[in-house]
């Protein structure tokens, strides 16, 4: 099968002539429920069994602009990203059930009960289990990829497999080059000018910052990354947390997944601040917190059960370092995000 764009017709047909997933009686409704700019997204149900899935489809182009081509093999990433983390954290992520490689698509189970957590906190909703479950996925993918726990010559394959150029690029420029230069594709309020020219735009310090992130980014291939870890990109539910979106999924340095993160729960809070929703205000922040201490005993717990590499195992002093850098590069990135 070649290349083609689906509709809600052409997905129906999909997933019941050519995957086999539904049989003739099923009595089918397929929704496009994405409100991404990079793919299609279609829930398709089996109304008289309950059955669901998604079928994920990968747009050669960007919606908002067809300009920007982009390689919609990105899928492929994607759904391998998502396996590699099912084996750490196999309830953190969705399963993917098939993925095509003529039609750049997936399918994966359907989260439905689940909500984007960013929509949650718009609405001041409250998850217990939050700041755990992140600590607990973001130590384990990251650690048990990278080459801690990775025999060297595998971790080098995985770098191999994973590269992920179109993705970084994008990255690279809007996330890591564009805040510091009048890019004309960002939107500032008029009141912000003055500071983002005094404070960043004019800041020697602030510039030569991005630029080593930036650098160590494009060089530092340390562990297999989600790559776009925002709070849009997490379903949540009472009592369960998925991370998903992983095409932006490459090796790179673990502070970057960690800092946009935080990055994103910092903006939640200083919005419910300015807001006067002063009372989850006081959550968030303490989710932030109680996140980066549990990031902290997690990693070590990880480190401690799972490294392999020499000095891994018998330097203290190696881990606590290593730890220090993780911890710098996150705040650093968590800065660029914001």
């Amino acid at each position: 099968m070649v290349y083609k764009i689906l509709n809600k017709k052409t997905a129906i047909k999909y997933m019941m002539d050519d995957l086999g997933y539904f049989d003739k009686s099923a009595e089918l409704t397929c929704e496009e429920i994405g409100d991404g700019n990079l793919n299609h997204v279609f829930r398709v149900v089996d109304n008289k069994t309950k059955t669901s899935f998604i079928l994920k489809q990968a747009l050669p182009y960007a919606r908002t602009s067809k300009d920007m081509i982009l390689d919609a093999n990105r899928c492929k990433i994607e759904a391998m990203t998502l396996v590699e983390q099912s084996k750490y954290t196999p309830e953190m992520v969705p399963k993917v059930h098939h993925y095509d490689d003529n039609l750049c698509a997936m399918v994966m189970e359907d989260l439905t009960g689940h909500i984007v957590l960013r929509t949650a906190m718009l609405k001041q909703k409250k998850y217990p289990k939050l700041a755990k479950d992140a600590a607990k996925y973001f130590a384990n993918s990251l650690i048990r990829t990278s080459d801690i726990v990775l025999e060297s010559k595998q971790k080098k394959d995985e770098v191999v497999r994973f590269i992920n150029k179109d993705l970084c690029d994008l990255t690279e420029k809007l996330v890591l080059t564009s805040p510091t230069y009048n890019d004309p594709r960002k939107r500032i309020e008029k009141h912000l000018i003055d500071f983002e020219r005094d404070e960043i735009l004019n800041n020697e310090e602030v510039i030569a910052a991005f630029a080593k992130l930036k650098h160590n980014f494009m060089t530092n291939a340390q562990a297999l990354l989600h790559g776009d870890a925002h709070i849009g990109s997490i379903f949540i539910s009472e009592n369960s947390t998925k991370f998903f979106d992983t095409e932006f999924g490459f090796y790179g340095p673990m502070g970057f997944d960690v800092g946009l993160f935080l990055g994103n729960l910092l903006m939640n809070a200083i919005y419910q601040k300015v807001k006067g929703f002063d009372r989850y205000y006081e959550w968030v922040k303490n989710v932030i917190e109680e996140f980066v201490d549990e990031f902290t005993l997690q990693f070590n717990s990880v480190w401690d059960t799972y490294a392999v590499e020499h000095y891994a195992k018998n330097s203290e002093a190696f881990k606590k370092q290593y730890l220090s850098k993780v911890l710098e590069d996150t705040a650093g990135y968590c800065a660029c995000e914001m």
